[in-house]
């Protein structure tokens, strides 16, 4: 799923990019950054994704899944507010 629309301007290798947000009775999720769903618009660096994460409800974990290797990932949580 893409979670991004990338629009070409008149500007050879200048897109503009729009964040497709996926919401819920929890609240939402937004891809910040997404490498492999940017490479159409030229992106080649190292980043692999960031994403952006609002819960509304007490006590709800989101974005931690459970991955077996090959497709394992290392993830980064950082609580903005609450604990």
């Amino acid at each position: 799923m893409n979670r991004f629309q990338a629009t070409q301007t008149k500007l050879a290798g200048l897109f503009v990019v729009e964040r497709q947000a996926i919401a819920d009775t929890r609240g939402s999720f937004a891809r910040l950054f997404c490498g492999g769903e940017l490479r159409e618009c030229g992106w080649s660096k190292p980043i692999a994704q960031i994403n952006h994460t609002i819960t509304r409800r007490r006590g709800a974990v989101r974005g931690l899944h459970f991955q077996r290797p090959p497709h394992a990932e290392i993830k980064q949580v950082t609580c903005i507010r609450g604990e």
